[in-house]
């Protein structure tokens, strides 16, 4: 049993109103240990559909691959593969808005909105090892998914996430990003990465910067490859060729399973730290380019979440 898919002394507690802990933060004082001696690995379970105004910062723990914390959502209040589509949220303010300094963490299946910028690893120790996964960011801070000043021989993965809305970077100076789908309007949108089956359209300049990897799409000529061009990577594809929705409310989930996304990227099930599900945790079978593995249109009718409500606000809609 190891990071990232499995600890030893799992110790779940529930964070939200009327939970075991009122936020993130309170679950992280309470967690900040020396859990390896300790012999446990808490987990702390948002398990209300709610907004936790916060920033998260994990850091103080003793953590190793065996005993590490991992902050997660309840499967009954977790987004359905976008950032509005209910579940737990995260309303961030300020830089490095989301910070993971213990040296081995997993956080997944949060909303991150709010003015917020830089989640991702912040000044963890050498060797570390920091997973983000099922994430969906719609801050409209300067960057989404950013390493800031991690030790040597770190290692950080993003996987099944979506950004949009950020100012600035996408996601940047992590290690690996796997399965992703980034819509941006600036340069440079993913810098300095791995990028496998990864999306990044829409940036001003450059979709991808100084990047490398293969099965990646860009709208532009940027995505990276392998080999001989254009290796398995596809170029210059418009959002609203891949995309449900490139208006409001955004939906970056598939169109149809007939994009040039379908069917298009690489199987990881047999990666290093291998994953089998998409961004809404259904299974994935013809490992889709993107965070998305299309499996049909999202069902009408469904009732406006909080996120959706702040995105009508903003609008100056009713």
């Amino acid at each position: 049993m190891a990071w990232p898919d499995s600890c030893e002394g799992e110790i779940e507690a529930t964070i939200g109103t009327a939970q075991a802990h009122a936020n993130i933060d309170a679950w992280e004082q309470a967690t900040d240990i020396d859990i390896v001696t300790a012999e446990v690995s808490p987990v702390g379970v948002c398990n209300v559909d709610e907004e936790l105004t916060e920033n998260p910062y994990l850091y103080g723990a003793t953590t190793s691959e065996n005993y590490y914390r991992r902050l997660t959502v309840a499967a009954g209040v977790r987004h359905d593969g976008t950032a509005y589509g209910g579940g737990a949220e995260v309303v961030t303010s300020g830089n490095y808005a989301v910070r993971l300094r213990d040296q081995f963490v997993v956080i997944e299946w949060l909303i991150l909105s709010g003015t917020g910028d830089s989640f991702g690893p912040y000044y963890c120790p050498d060797n570390s090892r920091i997973m983000m996964r099922n994430l969906a960011s719609c801050s409209s801070g300067s960057a989404a998914f950013v390493s800031s000043s991690a030790g040597a021989g770190t290692l950080s993965y993003l996987r099944n996430s979506i950004a949009h809305s950020n100012s600035g970077y996408s996601a940047a100076y992590l290690t690996y990003v796997q399965n992703c789908s980034f819509l941006s309007t600036v340069a440079y949108a993913v810098r300095n990465l791995e990028c496998t089956n990864v999306i990044c359209v829409g940036a001003s300049t450059a979709c991808f910067y100084t990047c490398t990897g293969d099965y990646n799409i860009s709208s532009d000529a940027t995505a990276p490859y392998e080999g001989d061009s254009p290796g398995h990577s596809i170029f210059n594809i418009a959002a609203g060729d891949l995309f449900a929705s490139v208006g409001a409310p955004l939906d970056l989930r598939l169109k149809s399973d007939e994009t040039a996304a379908s069917d298009a990227g690489t199987d990881l099930s047999g990666a290093t730290y291998p994953f089998t599900i998409d961004c809404k945790g259904g299974t994935r079978t013809d490992w889709d380019i993107g965070a998305d593995e299309y499996a049909g249109a999202p069902p009408a009718g469904l009732s406006i979440p909080i996120a959706m409500r702040h995105y009508m606000q903003m609008m100056g809609a009713s």
